[in-house]
């Protein structure tokens, strides 16, 4: 499993915008069968809000998000959205 932290690593540090090459690159590991993590001291409103609708736009099946676990604010965690 790849962990990622969102802050600076899939978002730009400054501005917060969200880094599509990373997503895609993201997006490429998950399609291969690899799970992936998130990490972020953000709550899951943002992650839904502002993260995730740019992997939901690129993935090819849906499926394809069932690799994806989050952890988020506090410590709380989803492994399935």
């Amino acid at each position: 499993m790849l962990l990622f932290d969102i802050d600076g690593v899939i978002t730009q540090p400054v501005t917060g915008e969200v880094e599509l090459e990373v997503v895609n690159e993201i997006i490429a590991i998950l399609e291969r069968g690899e799970p992936v993590a998130f990490n972020t001291g953000r709550g899951l409103n943002w992650v839904l809000r502002d993260i995730l609708p740019h992997f939901e736009a690129r993935i090819s099946k849906r499926s394809v998000m069932s690799r994806l676990c989050i952890v988020y604010q506090k410590g709380a965690f989803s492994d399935h959205l």
